[in-house]
């Protein structure tokens, strides 16, 4: 399913059903309908997964259904990053497929593209135009800005520990960081496993502890397009 579908659906659920239905068994009934088998990942995740263990955390994961195919990334978004890495080398964080890394080594040729997630395929680590690493977005294994451009896309929903990731993401960044974040309410239950919740842009700046007063962030194509340069040395 197409980001832009994801985005219409969530936008219904989240602004036009109203919030006791939402957080109500009947909704909970369409879950199950939804997941079938796989619902008992879904119900009460948002209630429990702070108490969870890393191997119950991932294994929540693994078990729940891929509909977005090949990228989360509306095509806006896409575009705007395409468009906006052009500082020199690339990291992107939580690289999944390596979707996004392929196309920015298609229009940046002579980039030096990287890519890192928590588990790389056998077929991307063999990809020879393109280095991908296997790492954790809490503790990326990297000296301090490595990279030119730190790309980072539909993660940090998804992360526990909100502010060592993000930190981590600026240290290794030296000219430009973009994230992209799903604009969503947070509700009992839900579509998917995310942990942080981003109602409005402003939603997701109040969240960032630095100066922003240079970013770049708006609603794009339904998704939250956050855009920031530095320049060393960073005083965040």
């Amino acid at each position: 399913m197409k980001r832009e579908a994801v985005n219409i659906i969530k936008y219904v659920l989240d602004n036009i059903l109203p919030p006791f239905i939402r957080d109500s068994k009947l909704y909970d009934a369409l879950l199950k309908l939804y997941f079938k088998s796989k619902s008992k990942w879904v119900l009460n995740f948002r209630l429990r997964v702070k108490s969870m263990g890393l191997t119950e955390y991932i294994e929540h994961y693994q078990e729940l259904p891929d509909i977005m195919g090949e990228t989360d990334l509306n095509k806006a978004c896409l575009d705007k990053i395409l468009n906006n890495a052009d500082k020199g080398s690339i990291l992107d964080v939580g690289s999944g497929r390596g979707f996004l890394c392929k196309n920015l080594k298609r229009k940046y040729k002579n980039t030096v593209v990287s890519g890192i997630d928590i588990v790389i395929s056998n077929e991307l680590k063999n990809h020879q135009d393109i280095n991908f690493f296997e790492g954790n977005i809490s503790t990326l294994p990297f000296e301090d800005n490595s990279f030119d451009v730190v790309i980072c896309t539909h993660v940090l929903e998804h992360i526990l520990d909100f502010r060592k990731s993000l930190n981590e993401l600026s240290r290794v960044c030296s000219k430009r960081l973009i994230i992209v974040v799903p604009m969503e309410r947070e509700y009992r239950n839900g579509f998917n496993l995310h942990v942080q919740f981003f109602p409005y842009p402003h939603s997701f700046l109040n969240r960032i502890e630095w100066n922003t007063d240079n970013a770049i962030c708006r609603n794009l194509g339904g998704d939250i397009y956050f855009q920031q340069d530095f320049y060393n040395p960073k005083s965040l």
